[in-house]
């Protein structure tokens, strides 16, 4: 359902925050960002029902084994195009920000 209003409505939701007129890069690059994004929501989704259905079931291991890897993918792919061994203060922060 988010991906779908952020598809629809990204347009207006960027004309939230910023104008079109004085900033026209940032506003192409904020839509451009909320059209992608938007087809992730489904994963984040069925990530979450998967937690659920773990927790729920009482199998807490395989629920700390699927975070964890969750936890190693971000981590991975959020250094890939960075340079995994070049990492300078904004690459740190930009993997940081992936683990939230």
């Amino acid at each position: 359902m988010i991906g779908l209003v952020l598809q629809l409505f990204h347009n207006r939701i960027i004309s939230a925050f910023l104008d079109a007129e004085t900033s026209n890069e940032a506003f192409a690059t904020g839509n451009a960002y909320l059209q992608f994004i938007a087809f992730f929501f489904v994963f984040i989704g069925f990530k979450a029902c998967t937690d659920g259905v773990l927790r729920g079931a009482g199998d807490v291991g395989m629920y700390l084994v699927a975070n964890l890897c969750n936890l190693f993918i971000r981590v991975v792919v959020s250094a890939h195009p960075y340079g995994a061994y070049r990492w300078s203060g904004m690459r740190c922060q930009l993997a940081g920000w992936s683990i939230i």
